[in-house]
């Protein structure tokens, strides 16, 4: 069941396909940047690295821009609702997920009646062996594509930011 699950999603993230998400990354990191154009000082994972993943990932979804925000406390609380030790963290982090899943069940929901060019119409309509996802699997794929890329991306960048700032040369 993994397999079939895997091989629909699996596609759209690797290979040649990436290369179309060059101009979303390029897109998404200049608007950011651009926030910083006058100022003396920006906190780069605050600023930066947490915002990049998340928008890059609405982006490709077709998500709304409006509602970036939105996605970022998401994906922030989210993260921290992983927390084994604070019950407190977990279950604000399963409310986000809540919420997050009942913000994208209508637009799901509209991609399979009108498909259009993004990630989610792509995986509504992928089929492997007669099988398509589910509406509860694409809602559970998008939060941990959220959560996943977005943490694994975020690190990556703040730890490639703590080297370049911290190496003279």
């Amino acid at each position: 069941e993994h397999v079939v699950r895997r091989t629909i999603i699996a596609p759209e993230l690797v290979g040649k396909r990436l290369d179309g998400y060059k101009v979303l990354i390029e897109r998404n990191a200049t608007k950011l940047i651009d926030r910083f154009k006058g100022r003396d000082e920006a906190d780069l994972v605050a600023e930066f690295c947490t915002w990049l993943p998340v928008q890059v990932i609405c982006d490709m979804l077709g998500l709304p821009e409006a509602d970036m925000p939105f996605f970022h406390d998401c994906y922030q609380k989210m993260m921290a609702g992983l927390s084994a030790y604070q019950p407190s963290l977990r279950a604000m982090g399963i409310e986000a997920a809540r919420k997050f899943k009942e913000y994208c069940k209508p637009i799901v929901e509209e991609r399979r009646r009108t498909p259009g060019n993004d990630f989610i119409s792509r995986i509504v309509s992928a089929e492997v062996e007669g099988e398509k996802l589910g509406q509860d699997e694409i809602e559970a794929f998008l939060a941990l594509l959220l959560t996943a890329g977005g943490e694994t991306t975020d690190k990556a960048m703040s730890g490639m930011w703590a080297c370049l700032l911290s190496d003279e040369d």
